[in-house]
C-alpha cells in the first residue's frame, strides 16, 4: 500500500465515479460498519481544501453510518471486482451481511474501512453534510422527475481528503 499526496492522482475520476463505481465506507461509534455502492460523486477543492463529494439517499443503510462517523472511505477497484461493487449497490446491509456474501476482505485503516484488493482508497475527513432542497434545482425539472418523483432527494457528504493508498 503506497501513501500518495491527492494532487498526484493521475486518473479520470468522472469515469471512475460513472463508469467503474466506488465503494463508500463509514463506521457507528460501536464499530459496526457498511458499505454501498457509488456512481455519483467528484473529486475537487472547496474552502481550500482537497475534498471528495458525494451523494447518497436517507433510505439507503449506509447513510445512517454516513450521517454518525466523522470519517468515511471511498475505495476504487479494478473490474474484476465488478460483481462486488453490484451486490453492495443492489443488497442491503439490513438484509445481508455484504462482507459474507462477497469476495471483500476489510482492511482497517487508522480512519476508516477499506479492502484488500483496492485499486485506491481516499480516507475523508468529512466537513459538510445536508440534503438536496427542491429550491435548488435551476432549470432542471428532468432531473427532479426522474430521480426524485418516488423517492427522498439525497444527502451531501463532502469531506476533506486526509489520505490516499494506492496498491
Amino acid at each position: 500500500m503506497k501513501d500518495i499526496k491527492a494532487i498526484e492522482v493521475n486518473e479520470n475520476v468522472i469515469k471512475e465515479f460513472g463508469k467503474t463505481w466506488a465503494l463508500v465506507t463509514a463506521r457507528k461509534k460501536d464499530g459496526s460498519f457498511n458499505m454501498c455502492t457509488l456512481s455519483w460523486g467528484s473529486i475537487g477543492v472547496l474552502w481550500s481544501k482537497e475534498v471528495v463529494t458525494i451523494y447518497v439517499k436517507p433510505i439507503r443503510h449506509t447513510d445512517s453510518f454516513l450521517f454518525e462517523d466523522d470519517y468515511f472511505t471511498i475505495t476504487f477497484f479494478d473490474e474484476d471486482h465488478r460483481s462486488d461493487l453490484t451486490l453492495c449497490g443492489t443488497k442491503s446491509g439490513r438484509d445481508i451481511d455484504k462482507i459474507k456474501e462477497s469476495n471483500l476482505e476489510v482492511i482497517e485503516l487508522e480512519n476508516g474501512i477499506t479492502y484488500k484488493d483496492f485499486k485506491r482508497v481516499y480516507v475523508c475527513k468529512k466537513i459538510y453534510q445536508a440534503p438536496f432542497i427542491k429550491e435548488g434545482f435551476i432549470n432542471n425539472q428532468e432531473s427532479l422527475d426522474r430521480y426524485y418523483k418516488d423517492e427522498p432527494f439525497h444527502n451531501i457528504y463532502i469531506g476533506e481528503i486526509v489520505a490516499v493508498y494506492e496498491k
